[in-house]
């Protein structure tokens, strides 16, 4: 295994980190989480790879781009064509007719769900 060094300093402004590890390498730590913004321009030729915890992409344009393709855009458009409904949680705290209805929907929903899983059942040879 090819080994590497990198050096991670405070300044004013925050840490720096100077050096370079081979493109196969692998940074283990239990420290964070890490936060980065938009000056900081990091690349990779290998994979990245997130064991445990979530990965988070906050802020009004936050978004993951896969090749040309927005996930954001993506998972919206699908969203709209399958007709997944996303309650909004704020609003229905204030408004008890809307709590209602979606109350109504979710139980609609569940006994559709429960009423195409027997029918698959019942289709199968």
């Amino acid at each position: 295994m090819t080994t590497g060094n990198i050096t991670i300093t405070n300044g004013s402004t925050g840490y720096t980190v100077t050096g370079s590890l081979p493109s196969n390498a692998v940074w283990t730590t239990s420290a964070g989480p890490y936060y980065m913004n938009s000056s900081i321009n990091a690349t990779s030729t290998g994979d990245v790879v997130i064991s445990t915890g979530k990965l988070k992409v906050n802020g009004d344009d936050a978004d993951i781009q896969i090749g040309e393709v927005s996930l954001k855009k993506f998972m919206e458009d699908v969203s709209m064509r399958l007709n997944i409904m996303q309650p909004n949680t704020k609003l229905e705290k204030d408004w008890e007719e809307l709590r209602e209805l979606g109350d109504q929907y979710r139980q609609l929903e569940k006994e559709m769900i429960e009423k195409a899983r027997v029918w698959n059942i019942l289709k199968t040879p």
